[in-house]
């Protein structure tokens, strides 16, 4: 057991644990003095009390993570698993998502001001040391650690003084990456570096890496990923959706020849307001084609990116076909129904309760759209109302149809492990409900969760699975969001959480 389980018995710290009881300020009543002057008084503070109330606050830190914003609980779970050999700390949300973070150890501190940079997922962590000036509302952002890539360097620069001389080129170079100075990057070399938080080089580390990387590669001072589908060495919009060479092939089969010159040749701006115009004449609905064109070209490189997957011409031609042909039927019924009158109908929806002697169970995933991470949760309540139990699942890095599966199987497991049989099982996603009773419909990357779950509802008991909406599933949203919180993996709720109205 280590020194930080010893200490606070396995559980987290408390701000009680760590300041421990307030101590008296001494010549308190001379010290600090209250002048009556109109309707707001006054309050005049001696510097020896000023020290005494900071002297408390040493082991503090403020942390805020730059271009994104997380909530309370996210950011504790994830500084753990970012920090896992510090003797304990807690965290607590200030103002305009900055947050404090008090340590039991004053080497922690210096560890982590040391250490950097840290990031959660690409947004770099701020950190300073907290001081009695520090106020959030005007609070601004004066240095900040990233790190920096020398892209290509030969083998014979890897010098340590060589490195931070040519750091301090951007400002000050806090530490090397260890497997740079120890020679095992053979692809870039790595320095923590501090920039000037208001220079326009911070700013392009608070946004998406695409555009920080082509941005930086310009400078000269961060290594950029070729673009992945050509291995151009630049990735702009204009070249991604119109000037590669996969995207050429498909704006080729579809722009005359005599207008394809003008087409290339042009502005990222100009391009987009003379298709969307069709100054050129195109023949058709060119507007709604090039339009569907272009999100589909960025669809393409997405899937390339991030799945490897590269359709042939044939079949992107014919996704652009049906997408074009829905998109015309749909514009021509409104045309159609334009002129009738429609009745607008509004419907309260809110979940109903299930029938006597029978359970109901409400399911939900989601993804944490800051961190990536996927969580589930359920809920099993009776005709009355009353909550027969739930859990909570902490997936980790996950598709949302996944989480939503998972949220299923661990509902139905938990039902049945719970031995009652006669159970109506809610999801809001239509998609869960049509994969589980569809025949012959293709094969799915989570086709093993499909099985299990078709291998529940086959059991000797009375189950009937149907689709809601979201609207009546708003429990177990909450479960699922407070899912992502959760250290563990599964953990079953045999009464409700805090926070929880069923």
């Amino acid at each position: 057991m280590n020194f930080k389980k010893k200490l606070f018995g396995g559980r987290r710290p408390c701000i009680q644990d760590l300041f421990g009881e307030d101590e008296d300020i001494p010549n308190l009543e001379e010290d600090v003095v209250i002048i009556q002057e109109g309707p707001i008084p006054k309050v005049l503070i001696h510097d020896k009390v000023e020290e005494h109330l900071a002297k408390r606050w040493r082991n503090v830190i403020v942390v805020k993570l730059m271009g994104n914003s997380i909530i309370l609980g996210q950011l504790q779970y994830r500084l753990e698993k970012m920090w896992p050999n510090t003797q304990g700390f807690v965290v607590a949300d200030i103002e305009r998502d900055y947050f404090s973070v008090t340590f039991v150890s004053l080497e922690d501190v210096s560890m982590v001001l040391s250490k950097g940079p840290w990031l959660i997922g690409d947004w770099y962590i701020y950190t300073q040391k907290w001081d009695s000036t520090f106020d959030a509302k005007v609070h601004k952002v004066r240095f900040l650690i990233v790190w920096a890539r020398l892209p290509g360097m030969p083998l014979h620069y890897y010098n340590k003084s060589f490195l931070s001389r040519i750091g301090h080129v951007l400002r000050k170079v806090i530490h090397i990456d260890h497997q740079t100075e120890a020679k095992t990057h053979g692809k870039f070399a790595r320095l923590a570096v501090e920039l000037d938080g208001g220079t326009f080089l911070a700013g392009l580390c608070l946004r998406s890496t695409n555009v920080a990387t082509f941005y930086g590669l310009r400078r000269h001072l961060i290594e950029i990923a070729n673009y992945p589908i050509c291995k151009n060495e630049e990735e702009d919009v204009v070249y991604a959706i119109r000037d590669c060479p996969h995207a050429r092939e498909v704006w080729s089969k579809l722009v005359p020849n005599n207008l394809q010159f003008n087409f290339f040749n042009c502005s990222l701006l100009d391009w987009m307001m003379r298709n969307l115009q069709n100054v050129g004449g195109i023949p058709g609905s060119w507007p709604v084609v090039f339009g569907v064109v272009a999100w589909k070209i960025w669809c393409w490189r997405d899937e390339t990116v991030f799945k490897g997957v590269n359709h042939r011409i044939d079949r992107r031609m014919g996704e652009i076909a049906h997408k074009v042909r829905g998109i015309e039927e749909a514009v021509q019924h409104k045309r159609i129904m334009g002129s009738s009158k429609v009745v607008k109908m509004t419907r309260m929806l809110s979940w109903k309760p299930p029938p006597m002697d029978w359970l109901k169970l409400n399911s939900d995933g989601e993804i944490n759209g800051d961190t990536g991470m996927a969580s589930a949760g359920g809920v099993i309540r009776d005709s009355n109302g009353i909550w027969k139990g739930g859990f909570l699942m902490n997936i980790g890095f996950y598709s949302v149809i996944g989480a939503e599966l998972w949220g299923l199987f661990q509902g139905l497991n938990l039902t049945w492990e719970s031995g009652y049989k006669k159970i109506e099982a809610e999801v809001d996603n239509q998609s869960i409900v049509v994969m589980i009773f569809k025949e012959n419909r293709p094969t799915c990357a989570h086709e093993g969760l499909v099985k299990a779950i078709k291998e529940l509802l086959s059991r000797n008991w009375n189950v009937k699975l149907y689709y809601n909406h979201r609207e009546c599933n708003f429990v177990v949203d909450y479960l699922a969001f407070l899912a992502a919180t959760n250290p563990g993996g599964f953990t079953r709720l045999d009464l409700p959480p805090p926070g929880v109205r069923w």
